[in-house]
């Protein structure tokens, strides 16, 4: 009779563990989409605006793509993953690019409620005899000046100490600003590409050669997100 009972038990403890699983297995709002080609897609974000807690985490699938892609529909930035327990996103940032005479390009991003994590994302500069900037309302707020050196036995392929490569942190409250680019040589031909991003410092760490950067139009950065109100 007691093994009975322990059977029994055993039994309906199975069962509770496996509705457990199937009712944590549901990540989006209920009747929507959860994913968009190989991105699962967490309530608050959702696909459309009916799926999502508000406009600014609605999701665009475009499915022009093989497979689709999932896009923040308020920013356009391409979304590589989403993480609910950590409040990140990562998302396809672009890589501002200078190979002219041009003293000054400029990108401007602004996606609130999305700020840069300053913990996981280092801003980069690639290239020399150029500065790479930050300005917001007009202020300058971070960058750095990578050194010169052609010689092959210093420039090692994942160092980026000063030497061609520069890295610095961003600062907090950072989701709108300008990112520039100019020649700090009198008279540069423009001959030397000059490049300028913020990445994932985890994902940049990891590359084998850390210039490959050169021949890419995106790196992935991770966001920061929160909700402005309650989540049921």
């Amino acid at each position: 009779m007691a093994i009975q009972l322990v059977l029994q038990i055993i039994v309906l403890v199975l069962l509770f563990i496996q509705q457990a699983s199937t009712q944590n297995a549901s990540i989006a709002k209920p009747g929507c989409k959860e994913k968009c080609g190989n991105v699962s897609i967490f309530y608050p974000f959702g696909i459309t605006t009916d799926c999502s807690a508000e406009k600014r985490f609605e999701i665009h699938c475009d499915t022009t793509f093989n497979p689709p892609k999932a896009f923040l529909s308020y920013s356009n930035l391409e979304v590589l993953n989403i993480s609910v327990r950590k409040g990140t996103i990562h998302v396809n940032n672009p890589v501002l690019k200078d190979c002219t005479t041009e003293s000054k390009i400029e990108q401007v991003i602004s996606f609130h409620p999305f700020d840069y994590s300053i913990t996981e994302n280092r801003f980069t500069a690639l290239g020399c005899n150029s500065l790479a900037y930050m300005t917001q309302n007009g202020l300058n707020i971070g960058g750095c000046t990578p050194f010169c050196n052609n010689n092959t036995n210093t420039r090692k392929q994942n160092s980026c100490i000063g030497i061609n490569c520069c890295q610095t942190t961003i600062p907090p409250v950072f989701n709108q600003f300008n990112t520039s680019l100019k020649s700090t040589k009198s008279g540069d031909s423009g001959l030397q590409c000059r490049y300028a991003f913020i990445a994932d410092q985890n994902w940049f760490g990891n590359l084998t050669d850390i210039y490959s950067v050169q021949r890419m139009e995106k790196v992935p950065a991770v966001l920061d997100w929160e909700l402005s109100g309650p989540c049921e």
